[in-house]
């Protein structure tokens, strides 16, 4: 008599089946209460897994530090909204009491019985059904949403992680901590999961093995599905600081730009930043954007927040002007991840501190101003003289898409190729070193470290002082590394350029201390007779 101790239940389906293996996934939708946990496993856990031939061993060993530090956080706490994607399982036949010798039996593709279609139809219950005798059985309604079950004796066979290994690490962890499992609920849980399990179409000689399967899945899920990009991931992120500053800066662009009546001409818009991720490497068309979304998040986390993300500290919460550690808001950022409130804590709080101030510097910083403005223009200038043609290229640039009629695409690419041709003509007036990324890094760098130095109180008042100083220093050209404009400019050779004129010290780790040194030296000397304001010499 056949001996199944476990069972699920769910909605079932199948995919076609693959030419070329002769082998077809059918699945189960379902859900695991927690205490049903226990019936799955790792395949790193089934002993002797380790003799595996190399090829088999497809899944990663569990990064331990990374369920303890991110996702058990994340499933503990309390005031978090918790979601992820279904756990994928598969059942592996396995015999406990012969682990080596039975290893083989995992190279071999289970032997599964379905009946031939004329005949498979239970007159009792009306189900269709493969089996592995002993195994498991994979049973489902004819219906179109097809009610089902699946059924294993846990002694031949275990449930596994094809992917999701990492997130049932932790899942299991909370299990076995009843007061943290208790403080949020968990008994009332319900994990999504799909079991998928396969059947060999008859007619097809040599299939693949089970675990070529399963290896197979594995790289499917893990390495070939579309990446999201860290543009999108900057955007979508609602728990660390950086991002969230970063989000702030394009949402207020964003804003005026769909402005119709009222737009601000002075303000950065939209066509400064790299922020829909959709640029891929090696693609040359020519871009207005003066800065991407990932430069101006690491701005805000490794000068502003100083490296806020690597270690979590009391500089980050004076950056942004909250008073105390004890604070709600000051907890949270301390620990190094922000629940839905807390997040829109800190949108509050840095728009009142921090970002009114990094928006002056950007927007009144001449280079930059100057490039706004002409950029701004351009716009005024397609919208007159192009009309609808240009309202659609201003779209594309922008939002990445535009709804013209399929007759006029090709006149909307040609006033796209315009609109950015002109651009790059103005952008190319950007002098070194600003056209790179060295430029704004020192500056940004020194406005960073100068506010923590003086200990100014007000965001505001402090960066109108600096911004004036450095676009004095500016426009007397001593920021500049043309000798032409800068009759010091070997004053910055080995700070910005080596003797070949090859960039140098433009990381972020470097930057601070050369660059961004030079111009905090300059701001200083040009600003020396407002310095009394904080108490210097």
């Amino acid at each position: 008599m056949t001996s199944y101790n476990y069972e699920l239940h769910g909605i079932c389906g199948e995919f076609g089946a693959g030419t070329e293996s002769g082998i077809q996934a059918l699945y189960l939708q379902t859900v695991l209460t927690p205490d049903q946990l226990d019936w799955t496993t790792l395949i790193g856990d089934i002993r002797g897994s380790d003799r595996w031939p190399v090829r088999d061993l497809f899944q990663r060993n569990v990064d331990t530090e990374r369920v303890t530090n991110q996702l058990l956080p994340y499933l503990q706490e309390k005031k978090q909204i918790k979601f992820f994607n279904p756990l994928t399982l598969t059942l592996l036949p396995i015999d406990h009491d012969q682990v080596i010798s039975e290893m083989r039996k995992l190279r071999k593709f289970p032997r599964l019985v379905a009946v031939d279609p004329a005949k498979r139809l239970s007159p009792r219950d009306k189900y269709y059904y493969i089996e592995d005798p002993d195994v498991f059985e994979f049973r489902w309604k004819d219906a179109d949403l097809r009610s089902g079950r699946v059924r294993w004796n846990n002694t031949k066979a275990k449930l596994v992680a094809i992917d999701g290994q990492h997130r049932l690490s932790a899942l299991k962890r909370l299990l076995n901590d009843a007061y943290k499992a208790q403080r949020i609920g968990f008994d009332a849980w319900r994990i999504p999961a799909v079991i998928v399990q396969f059947r060999r179409v008859a007619g097809v000689r040599n299939p693949p093995t089970l675990l070529d399967i399963v290896r197979r899945i594995f790289v499917d899920i893990n390495m070939e599905a579309q990446e999201v990009s860290e543009e999108r991931m900057i955007l979508l992120s609602d728990e660390r600081p950086a991002e969230l500053c970063t989000q702030e800066v394009v949402q207020r662009a964003h804003k005026n730009d769909v402005e119709r009546e009222g737009r601000n001409p002075n303000q950065l818009p939209l066509l400064a930043f790299e922020w829909r991720g959709d640029r891929r490497p090696g693609d040359a068309r020519s871009s207005p954007a003066l800065k991407s979304i990932v430069e101006v998040r690491d701005f805000f986390r490794r000068l502003f927040l100083v490296d806020a993300e690597a270690k979590a500290s009391e500089e980050m919460l004076r950056a942004v002007d909250i008073p105390s550690p004890q604070t709600e808001l000051g907890a949270a950022l301390l620990r190094g991840r922000l629940n839905y409130g807390a997040s829109e804590k800190f949108r509050e709080q840095a728009n009142r501190s921090l970002l009114p101030a990094f928006h002056h510097l950007m927007e009144h910083f001449t280079p930059y101003s100057a490039y706004i403005g002409a950029l701004h223009a351009l716009e005024q200038d397609v919208h007159s003289r192009e009309s609808d043609l240009g309202r659609h290229a201003l779209d594309r640039v922008r939002f990445g898409r535009s709804h013209e009629h399929p007759s006029l695409r090709e006149a909307v690419d040609a006033a796209v190729g315009r609109f950015l041709a002109e651009t790059e003509r103005h952008k190319k007036r950007i002098p070194a070193p600003f056209d790179d990324r060295i430029g704004m890094r020192g500056v940004i760098a020194a406005f960073a470290d100068l506010r923590r130095r003086l200990e100014y109180p007000d965001w505001m008042e402090y960066a109108r002082w600096f911004t004036g100083c450095v676009n004095a220093a500016y426009a007397d050209g001593v920021l500049l590394t043309d000798a032409d404009r800068n009759a010091d400019a070997e004053l910055l050779h080995h700070v910005v350029r080596d003797h070949t004129d090859g960039i140098v010290n433009y990381r972020f780790a470097h930057v601070g201390r050369a660059f961004g040194a030079y111009v905090s030296l300059t701001v200083l000397a040009y600003g020396h007779a407002r310095a009394t304001e904080w108490g210097a010499d």
